[in-house]
């Protein structure tokens, strides 16, 4: 339902400058605003997206195939110790909004160890040359709020003590799905970000299964396994 559904949303009651609640459900130029006249659509269509996003699926299915990356992260939130067993899953939060000037952008998933430091993880479903540079980009500005006190201020990671230290970056992707040049651009992260590249298995959908770890060394001396 990640994919085709929506949280409650905030719109102006028409005529006044009041606001309302209300429940859009469908994607793209399909969106349609939940009223009791369409009820009957909106359970259809929940139906159809519990029968079809499941392991087992159709993958020749629209709705199988639709935003594979949501899927992926809903995996992982479910279970993220299970994915890395240094991190706290009393303290997982997926698309999280962070500002970079005017700029805003959605962290996939922002986490941390068991000892109170920051982790980002940036998914990717399919071969991606931009997955370390837009996890880069997370990194900086998760770093920035970060040395702001920003998130405990927000709401996040309450009755945690976050560590000074800076995050962790984690770059996911299905192990056949990593972009050829990854490893390359990788190599010209500064040496002070403590950046890994998890591939997981391609069969992710019935369970995520990690098959290796490249930490990228903080000497710069290239990737280590």
């Amino acid at each position: 339902m990640d994919s085709n559904s929506r949280a409650p949303r905030h719109s102006l009651v028409s005529g006044s400058f009041q606001s309302k609640q209300e429940i859009a459900f469908g994607a793209g130029a399909y969106e349609t605003t939940l009223t009791a006249d369409n009820e009957g659509q909106f359970a259809d269509l929940m139906r159809r997206v519990v029968e079809s996003r499941r392991p087992g699926g159709n993958r020749y299915d629209a709705l199988w195939r639709t935003q594979p990356e949501r899927w992926l992260e809903s995996l992982i939130v479910r279970d993220i110790a299970a994915f890395d067993s240094r991190l706290d899953p009393a303290f997982v939060y997926s698309q999280v909004p962070a500002f970079a000037a005017s700029d805003r952008a959605m962290i996939d998933v922002l986490t941390c160890t068991r000892d109170g430091r920051l982790v980002i993880l940036e998914l990717k479903a399919s071969e991606d040359l931009h997955l370390p540079l837009q996890g880069l980009d997370y990194w900086a500005r998760v770093n920035w709020h970060h040395q702001r006190g920003e998130f405990k201020k927000f709401g996040y990671f309450a009755g945690r003590d976050l560590s000074p230290e800076p995050p962790l970056l984690l770059l996911v992707a299905p192990a056949l799905q990593v972009h050829p040049a990854t490893d390359t651009l990788l190599r010209f992260i500064a040496p002070k970000i403590d950046c890994t590249l998890i591939g997981v298995d391609e069969n992710w959908r019935q369970g995520v299964r990690v098959i290796f770890r490249k930490s990228k060394a903080k000497a710069h001396h290239g990737l280590k396994e």
